[in-house]
């Protein structure tokens, strides 16, 4: 008995601030003004370990979320990692919203991961919310 008491005790330590299970505010805060600024229309932009996150946070209909939630999950990941591909071109930034009803594009350390284009940088993305290392860029126009 003592030793589930143990394991059980340690499992709840080592789960705490966890990457997979603890998101930082400077993470959230984004994700959380997207809710209040934009409201539940349009949809989200970002990398699938984000997008898995935003609609258990705030409701918010997310370009690639879960697999088995995510019609063409495969198509849609390639879509998105070329988004986010600094050697990607302006034409496939400027449809992909058009295609989708893409409302914004959430950029972190996992959308980096994607590749080294910068949304915050665009002239066709507004930053409309950002911390430290994160930013909510608006679809402009």
């Amino acid at each position: 008995m003592h030793a589930v008491i143990l394991l059980l005790g340690a499992s709840g330590y080592e789960g705490r601030n966890h990457p997979a299970l603890f998101h930082q505010s400077t993470e959230v805060e984004p994700i959380d003004w997207l809710q209040s600024g934009m409201g539940p229309a349009g949809t989200a932009l970002a990398s699938c370990d984000t997008g898995r996150y935003m609609p258990a946070r705030i409701g918010h209909g997310v370009f690639m979320g879960r697999s088995v939630e995510t019609v063409g999950v495969n198509l849609k990941r390639q879509l998105a990692t070329a988004f986010f591909q600094a050697s990607s071109t302006d034409n496939l930034r400027l449809d992909l919203p058009c295609e989708y009803g893409i409302c914004c594009a959430y950029h972190r350390s996992g959308e980096s991961a994607l590749g080294g284009y910068d949304p915050s940088r665009s002239q066709y993305l507004d930053p409309a919310h950002s911390g430290r290392d994160v930013c909510m860029c608006r679809v402009a126009g």
